[in-house]
């Protein structure tokens, strides 16, 4: 069984896995290893490793140290 919540109050937060069924919407920045199911789309893409995802992957910029996977588009 799922468990929806909102978050109202600024705090650290750690989790291994976050599953949205909608958007998830970050202002900020997400720093480590993310995989991504469906599209990814930001304004910039920084990471020092992999950038994954299943279906598109669109930024303003994108830059990596490693690889940029996507079995749709990468604009």
């Amino acid at each position: 069984m799922l468990t929806y919540c909102n978050v109202t109050s600024y705090a650290n937060f750690t989790a291994s896995t976050i599953t949205a069924q909608a958007n998830l919407s970050v202002v900020g920045n997400i720093v480590g290893t993310a995989n991504f199911s469906g599209n990814l789309t930001a304004g910039n893409l920084l990471t020092p490793g992999l950038i994954s995802a299943t279906s598109n992957i669109t930024g303003g910029n994108v830059l990596t140290g490693g690889l940029v996977s996507a079995a749709g588009n990468v604009t």
